[in-house]
């Protein structure tokens, strides 16, 4: 259905618009699916939804992609180098 409404838009305004949309609703359908591990949106229930919402809360907000310049993190580098 947003595929259809996307194709509609003529002014390339509306038409950047629509693309920002649409990619934010198919990433977040792919972060329900990620996180509830279910196979189809279709098929979740409200628990579904509410354990969704209750572990999406947790996680930080770049968990699904980490941006270019973003290190890594080491247990070992939390703690100062100096206490040895």
């Amino acid at each position: 259905m947003q595929w259809h409404h996307d194709g509609r838009k003529r002014d390339a305004a509306a038409k950047a618009r629509a693309d920002k949309i649409l990619d934010e609703c198919l990433d977040s359908i792919t972060a329900f699916l990620a996180i509830t591990e279910l196979e189809r949106a279709a098929t979740a229930t409200p628990d579904d939804y509410a354990r969704f919402q209750r572990e999406a809360i947790t996680c930080p907000k770049n968990w699904r992609t980490k941006h270019p310049r973003s290190k890594e993190t080491h247990e070992a580098d939390r703690w100062p180098r100096t206490l040895g």
